[in-house]
């Protein structure tokens, strides 16, 4: 029995290891990504013990996740699209699946969280040096694009979104490090997601995550209302100074303005921002239409399509699988239910964060803060590097506490 024990524990491992490479992986790539993210998942229901499983299962929100996994599948018995492409929508959620993974990884490896919160640090401080490296033209990188600006491998967006989280740890580090250098380095590293985020790329969803990451890093500096005037007074002061000084957000914010601005008084959905909103507005008719369990599965496009069917003006239009908001998504195709229970879902998770150490809680929090503040602009769950970083990355935090006491319990 030992023995099969100990097998089990080195096949969680060579698991946990994929994991591992996914992080690296992450900013760079989304087939290793997808790779190693899928038979990591393999590798490790081969290796699944009875304790792990105990584990995985007692993990605080691990029933909430199974039942919106539950929802998602159980709704292609009612979705409104062609098979081929609701499962082809359900297929992207498989991310959440990972979240079980990697909760029985915390379990076997203690020290799986900390390696993976390290090889993520790695990974995301490459992606914007290289970001910095395109911007400056060295050799050997590509060319810098006119519409998202200095990125390196991703598009604007999901750079934005990888550069919120990694002004989440290195706010961590700054914050909470007992040693100066990795201090130093936390200091250093928040200046650089700051220039690249604000100077060097083109994505509002960068300026959104990095600036939403600042606040909350600022309320976990702000213990005293001394302190908390001096956190207010420094965020106006530094909002005042990047949109004083940085073109790119300037351009973006004012572009976005206008865009919400042409479809609100002339209907105009052939911007950015413009068909974001006529996407928004399909969503929400689709919500009233079928508001308890929705329309299903990957139903959205075939619901746009019936939609500009029975209006002929609206026969230009566009349709789409993916209405860029998380929120609208979830509603349309599961309805207030699939809905309630996300949202619930997240908001458990933060309540419960408060109950963890700081550096912990940070992370935690800030997480969750970006991600509801981009998923009103887009579908990350649905997107395959921002969803599958944010489920890795957030499990890894939840289920990587109480796993030594739970562990030597069940062994005593």
């Amino acid at each position: 029995m030992k023995a099969i024990r100990l097998e089990r524990e080195q096949i969680t491992k060579a698991s946990g290891i994929l994991f591992l490479t996914a992080a690296l992986a992450a900013p760079f790539s989304t087939a290793l990504l997808n790779i190693t993210c899928i038979l990591g998942f393999i590798v490790w229901l081969l290796g699944l013990s009875r304790q792990q499983l105990f584990w995985v299962v007692s993990q605080p929100f691990i029933w909430l996740l199974m039942a919106i996994i539950l929802l998602l599948c159980f709704s292609l018995f009612w979705t409104s699209a062609p098979t081929s492409d609701a499962l082809s929508v359900l297929s992207k959620y498989r991310k959440l699946l990972y979240a079980f993974a990697v909760a029985g990884i915390c379990f076997a490896w203690p020290a799986f969280r900390g390696l993976f919160l390290r090889f993520l640090y790695t990974s995301l401080s490459l992606m914007a040096l290289f970001s910095v490296a395109v911007a400056l033209q060295l050799p050997a990188m590509p060319p810098i694009d006119p519409y998202q600006g200095a990125i390196f491998m991703k598009s604007h967006i999901t750079e934005g979104f990888l550069l919120g989280i990694l002004t989440l740890l290195n706010g961590a580090l700054l914050l909470f490090s007992e040693h100066k250098p990795l201090r130093f380095l936390g200091a250093a590293g928040l200046v650089l997601t700051s220039v690249v985020a604000f100077y060097l790329t083109n994505g509002r969803t960068g300026f959104l995550s990095v600036g939403l990451a600042f606040v909350v890093i600022g309320c976990y500096w702000s213990s005293d209302k001394k302190r908390l005037f001096m956190l207010i007074a420094a965020l106006l002061i530094a909002v005042s100074a990047i949109f004083s000084t940085s073109d790119r957000v300037q351009s973006r914010v004012t572009e976005g303005i206008n865009d919400l601005q042409g479809y609100v008084e002339q209907d105009n959905a052939k911007t950015s921002m413009g068909l974001r909103a006529d996407f928004w507005v399909s969503g929400l008719k689709m919500i009233i239409q079928a508001p308890v369990l929705g329309h299903g599965v990957g139903s959205f496009e075939a619901q746009m399509k019936k939609q500009i069917a029975s209006n002929p003006e609206a026969t230009q239009k566009v349709t789409t699988l993916n209405p860029h908001n998380d929120f609208i998504l979830f509603g349309a195709q599961t309805g207030l239910i699939g809905l309630s229970l996300l949202l619930v879902l997240l908001w458990r998770i933060y309540r419960y964060s408060g109950e963890l150490p700081q550096p912990q809680s940070l992370l935690i929090r800030g997480l969750i803060v970006i991600y509801a503040a981009g998923a009103l602009f887009n579908s990350y769950l649905l997107d395959f590097t921002e969803g599958t970083v944010f489920v890795l990355t957030l499990s890894a935090l939840l289920a990587g506490n109480r796993q030594t006491t739970l562990k030597e319990s069940e062994h005593a």
